[in-house]
C-alpha cells in the first residue's frame, strides 16, 4: 500500500480546494511521487461541474481529499483570480494529462488507461503509444464492470504496475471508484480524466486552444454533441451564470463573508417529514 503525497500548497474558494503551483512544479511533484513511491490524485472542478454538487454532492466531499486540484476550464481560473486567489496555472486536467505523458516519455514511466469501451480503449492505448514513445503504455482496461467486479479490476490493474492511471469513466463513478480503491491501488499518479479518452481515441475531437483560452469549452461541446449535453450543460451553465455567480459575488465583495460555501449553496434540500409521507 502507497501512502498519500502530501498536497501541494493549496487556498480555498469559498469551499472549493484550489492547488497553487505552476507547470515546473506539477511536473515536478508528480515526478516526486512515482519515484519515491507516494501517490498522489490530481482532479479537477469546472465551473458547470459546480450545479452537479445538488444531485452528487459526494463529487465535492471526495475530491476535497485529493491531493491535486487544478481549475479544469479558464471560467475557474478567472474566478479565482477574480476572487484573489494566487493561482498561477491555468493548468486544465487535459494539461495535467499532457505534463504526465510527456514525463513518462521522458522517464520511461508506465501508463495504463482505464475507461471506455475495450475498442475505444484499444485505439487510444494505440495513439498514445504513437504519440509519446518514450513512455510505456500498458495495455488498458474498459470501463465497463459492475461494482462487484471492481476488486478483479483493481488486481488487473496492480498485477499490470502502471506509474500512472488515467480513469476515463463518467461522473460519479470515477470519483467513487477512486474512494474505494486508491488504498489497495498499488499507483503512485491517478487522473480520473473523464471525456478525455475518448479524444485520445480519435472518436471525439479536441477542444481548439482558442476555446479553452476564452472559456467556452461548454458551448464547443453542446455543438460537438447536442443531443447529449445541450440540456444538462446548457442548464449548469445557466445556472452558475444566473444564480451561483450573483450570489457569490455578493457574498464575497459586498458582504466580506468569508464563511460563504459554493458547496453548501448547491446542498441537496432537506426532505421534510410530511413530504417523505407523500
Amino acid at each position: 500500500m502507497l501512502r498519500p503525497m502530501e498536497d501541494l500548497r493549496c487556498a480555498s474558494a469559498h469551499g472549493l480546494k484550489v492547488s497553487l503551483f505552476d507547470d515546473a512544479e506539477l511536473r515536478d511533484y508528480f515526478d516526486r511521487c512515482i519515484r519515491e513511491r507516494r501517490q498522489a490524485v490530481c482532479y479537477g472542478y469546472s465551473l458547470t461541474l459546480l450545479p452537479r454538487f445538488r444531485s452528487l454532492p459526494q463529487i465535492h466531499s471526495i475530491s476535497e481529499t485529493f491531493q491535486v486540484m487544478v481549475a479544469d476550464g479558464k471560467g475557474l481560473y478567472w474566478l479565482c483570480r477574480l476572487l484573489g486567489i494566487p493561482v498561477r496555472s491555468d493548468a486544465t486536467i487535459t494539461d495535467a494529462m499532457r505534463i504526465l505523458f510527456e514525463l513518462a516519455s521522458g522517464r520511461g514511466y508506465r501508463v495504463m488507461l482505464l475507461g471506455t469501451d475495450a475498442e475505444g480503449n484499444r485505439l487510444a492505448t494505440a495513439n498514445v503509444r504513437r504519440s509519446y514513445p518514450g513512455a510505456v503504455v500498458l495495455d488498458g482496461r474498459d470501463g465497463y464492470y459492475t461494482r462487484e467486479q471492481e476488486p478483479d479490476v483493481v488486481a488487473e490493474i496492480n498485477a499490470k504496475a502502471p506509474d500512472i492511471l488515467m480513469i476515463g469513466i463518467s461522473s460519479p463513478m470515477k470519483e467513487e471508484f477512486v474512494e474505494r480503491h486508491r488504498g489497495s491501488l498499488n499507483v503512485p499518479v491517478i487522473l480520473p480524466f473523464g471525456g478525455n479518452i475518448d479524444i485520445l481515441s480519435g472518436r471525439t475531437r479536441p477542444i481548439p486552444l482558442w476555446i479553452k483560452k476564452t472559456g467556452t469549452t461548454w458551448i464547443y461541446r453542446i455543438l460537438q454533441e447536442p443531443r447529449r449535453l445541450a440540456k444538462g450543460m446548457g442548464t449548469s451553465a445557466a445556472d452558475v451564470v444566473f444564480r451561483l455567480m450573483p450570489r457569490l459575488l455578493w457574498e464575497h465583495f459586498v458582504r466580506r463573508n468569508a464563511a460563504f460555501s459554493i458547496a453548501a449553496f448547491y446542498k441537496p434540500a432537506a426532505t421534510t417529514p410530511a413530504a417523505a409521507s407523500r
